[in-house]
């Protein structure tokens, strides 16, 4: 069912701009910062994180790279209590043009009963690149000329159930891609310890856009087993998609990363912990970049 209302388009790119706007308040210390760095004026601490890692093949929400590969991506994070910003990084080869993407974010995370929820916006940047020409006819003129970068919005609910971690997230870019009109992208995913360290994850995502003539509406999923070794952040992941014509997006990839912590000493510890059970899988790439070539 593709998206039809403009209004709901109107009303999350203003709430992309809220959320910007909530989080850098949040962010910045109530006084001045008479106890230094990393405390704000309240003592809240600050959390400063950076990440490195590289995927064998590259891909976004199943769909699968074919250029630049194995895949590069780096991060950086600071967090206050439930906020948090940050930029992530990798190269991108969209037709012909192989440019760095850029993907600033802000977010709002907090815990309410047994539910974690969230919520935040995203903006991804193809930095110095051109814009992006369809020719739906193939006859050799242009239909439609957009650029790149485009905003997103996103909201997500979990919950522990037992052993099991479920959770929603929801993705909303009011102009996607090239400007091609909305995009909707909803995702479940479930996640188990199977012993040893090791986590299973299964994931299902849906997409869906405004105008079906520039994007094919599509399915979907995979499986992912994770692990944390010394440091290092492993996975080795099974995904497909189903409704993309002329596509062949079965993968089979496997992906390493490293976190770097700059917080106090007590915050490093507790991470490193999270780490290593596996509950704070910072790269979850494949919901999250974008892939090498579009």
């Amino acid at each position: 069912m593709a998206l039809r209302s403009a209004g709901v388009v109107g009303r999350l790119h203003r709430l992309i701009w809220v959320w910007l706007a909530m989080a850098v308040a949040a962010l910045a210390p109530k006084e001045a910062r008479a106890q230094g760095w990393p405390l704000s004026g309240d003592g809240t601490p600050f959390t400063l994180t950076g990440t490195l890692g590289v995927d064998s093949v590259s891909a976004f929400r199943g769909v699968k790279s074919t250029k630049l590969n194995p895949s590069v991506f780096g991060a950086v994070e600071l967090e206050r209590g439930d906020v948090f910003a940050g930029v992530f990084t990798n190269p991108t080869s969209i037709a012909g043009e192989v440019r760095p993407l850029a993907v600033t974010y802000v977010g709002y995370s907090p815990r309410v009963g047994k539910f974690d929820l969230g919520a935040g916006a995203r903006y991804y940047a193809f930095i110095a690149s051109s814009d992006f020409s369809f020719d739906l006819d193939d006859d050799g003129v242009i239909d439609h000329t957009g650029k790149k970068g485009f905003s997103e919005v996103f909201a997500s609910v979990s919950r522990n159930v037992g052993a099991l971690n479920f959770r929603a997230r929801a993705f909303y870019a009011p102009n996607v891609f090239a400007e091609t009109g909305g995009a909707l992208y909803l995702n479940g995913r479930v996640k188990a310890p199977l012993g040893a360290g090791f986590d299973i994850q299964g994931d299902f995502g849906v997409s869906e856009f405004e105008r079906e003539q520039f994007n094919d509406e599509y399915i979907d999923y995979g499986v992912s087993v994770y692990k944390s070794v010394r440091g290092f952040d492993l996975y080795l992941r099974y995904s497909n998609t189903t409704g993309l014509a002329g596509t062949d997006d079965r993968l089979v990839a496997f992906g390493i990363e490293r976190s770097w912590s700059f917080s106090p000493e007590a915050d490093r510890r507790e991470r490193m912990r999270r780490k290593i059970l596996n509950r704070d899988w910072s790269g979850d790439k494949a919901l999250f970049g974008f892939p090498a070539t579009y």
